[in-house]
């Protein structure tokens, strides 16, 4: 007995099947990490165990809708049958997070004077991270979804130095989740 995949797509078998590369897998939340490198002052190191403190702005990021046809191929009991076109709905979210962060450091050199020698000191960076990433394809139609700090989490926040010919460098990594699956 034939199964109803096999009934589909027992005349498309002749025809040239091609997937683009593109292979769509189940809704996973997307993340996407983030790096920036700043110089540190001469005379001046980071506190190696502290966190660096960051805001980011999420109003720069927009969602959009899209639609596109794809064709996929039609897998049955792990054999490819055939290929078939489905029309897809995209979620893309695209647009820019500035992020602020403050790093702590503290002076190598006996020669600074300081207003309050116990409060922290610490070297300001802001960045921009741009984005332009497919959160989810569906065939069916996409609910609204909302930009906010429930559904864009930052996660393993690090600073570490860097040498570079006498130089010193901080650079900063980070992780973005996108929970949108």
């Amino acid at each position: 007995m034939e199964s109803a995949h096999s009934n589909l797509t027992k005349n498309m078998n002749q025809e040239i099947c091609s997937t683009e590369g593109t292979k769509i897998g189940s809704n996973q939340n997307p993340s996407f990490s983030f790096s920036t490198v700043v110089r540190i002052p001469p005379d001046f190191k980071i506190v190696s165990t502290s966190t660096p403190q960051m805001v980011y702005r999420l109003d720069k990021l927009c969602m959009s809708k899209e639609t596109c046809e794809k064709i996929i191929q039609v897998e049955e009991q792990g054999e490819t049958i055939g290929c078939m076109p489905v029309k897809l709905r995209a979620l893309k979210i695209c647009g820019y997070i500035p992020i602020f962060l403050n790093i702590e450091v503290q002076t190598t050199a006996g020669h600074y004077s300081f207003d309050h020698l116990s409060d922290p000191l610490f070297l300001s960076v802001n960045d921009m991270i741009t984005i332009n990433e497919v959160l989810k394809y569906s065939v069916a139609d996409l609910p609204h979804y909302v930009i906010d700090d429930q559904h864009v989490k930052l996660q393993n926040l690090h600073v570490t130095s860097l040498e570079v010919e006498n130089d010193y460098f901080a650079r900063i990594t980070g992780r973005f989740q996108l929970l949108y699956g």
